[in-house]
């Protein structure tokens, strides 16, 4: 006897899809993604989690420098 859930829990199981009728495609450690192209998989982001990150970037601080340049370092000036 297997520890698996019994055979009836995975009858009738419609697929998860997007609101235009695309597959989704969940993995627990990456999270969701949708069948962009046949064989194509692009991250999936619901239109609440899209307007979450969104919101999240305009709250933040702006960047500064990239690594150890400063990007207002002005080469004639030196």
């Amino acid at each position: 006897m297997s520890a698996g859930p019994p055979p009836w829990s995975r009858s009738g199981q419609e697929p998860e899809t997007t609101p235009d009728g695309r597959r989704i495609r969940r993995d627990p450690r990456f999270g969701a993604f949708v069948e962009d192209e046949p064989g194509k998989w692009c991250l999936y982001l619901s239109p609440e989690e899209e307007q979450a990150r969104i919101e999240r970037f305009l709250r933040g601080e702006p960047r500064r420098g990239q690594g150890r340049v400063s990007l207002d370092w002005d080469v004639w000036r030196s």
